[in-house]
């Protein structure tokens, strides 16, 4: 059986990034003079900056979620984790003694695109995430409908391997955002939103970063601009 190659666009695009990154890589090392230019995309276009949204329309848009999947959006937000983070989470992964998320794996994709389980984004993505109080009523009762049976934390059946898609996930997340009257957002986006309330709540870069799971400091610091933004705002109200 031939496998199916994926031609799109993002795929084309994080391809080039891998090479650009081994390229920059060896030319520190000393093992090429100069990083070539590598050609760029057709069609490619400026990614647009992702929208946050606020406590209360994060809140409104869970509100207004499906049962089955209110758990899935509330664990990648106020939790911020990845689709394959929250995908492939298993039962055993909820401590609702400590309130707690144990991150040991995610869902990827193999050469045909079909779901595969593997290990996190890197070594950081292993890690323990507080569930914060605004996030575990909804995991309670949740947890109380699935029961307590070993497996996925969010089986799909029938679905994709018996996982939920990252498209079923954004097809009900945008329903999710309409019934709310919030402009749609993406899976990211809860994420993002989730780790720009975590900064503004006063974290520093590296409770970014272990919260995130990230490696580079540079990648979470978007967070912490947030944070001087508030620091502006509320300074600004004084006396």
């Amino acid at each position: 059986m031939i496998a199916r190659i994926d031609r799109s666009r993002v795929t084309k695009r994080n391809a080039l990034r891998t090479v650009s990154a081994l390229l920059v890589h060896a030319h520190k090392a000393g093992v090429i003079a100069k990083v070539p230019t590598l050609p760029s995309v057709e069609g490619r276009s400026e990614p647009s900056k992702r929208r946050a949204l606020t406590a209360s329309e994060l809140r409104a848009v869970l509100a207004a979620a499906d049962e089955d999947v209110r758990a899935v959006f509330t664990l990648a937000s106020w939790c911020a984790l990845r689709y394959g983070e929250v995908a492939a989470l298993d039962v055993g992964a909820i401590d609702t003694a400590a309130w707690t998320v144990r991150v040991e794996r995610a869902v990827k994709r193999d050469p045909s695109g079909r779901p595969v389980l593997g290990p996190p984004k890197s070594r950081a993505g292993y890690r323990s995430v507080s569930i914060p109080p605004q996030a575990r009523e909804d995991m309670a009762a949740y947890l109380s409908r699935r029961g307590d049976g070993p497996g996925l934390l969010f089986p799909c059946t029938p679905g994709w391997g018996g996982f939920w898609s990252d498209r079923a996930l954004r097809t009900r997340l945008k329903v999710a955002c309409e019934r709310a009257g919030v402009e749609p957002v993406g899976l990211h986006e809860l994420r993002h939103t989730g780790l720009t309330l975590f900064g503004q709540a006063g974290a520093t870069l590296a409770d970014l970063m272990y919260r995130a799971g990230h490696t580079s400091a540079d990648t979470v610091m978007i967070y912490q601009h947030s944070t001087a933004e508030r620091d502006r705002e509320l300074a600004a109200r004084m006396g």
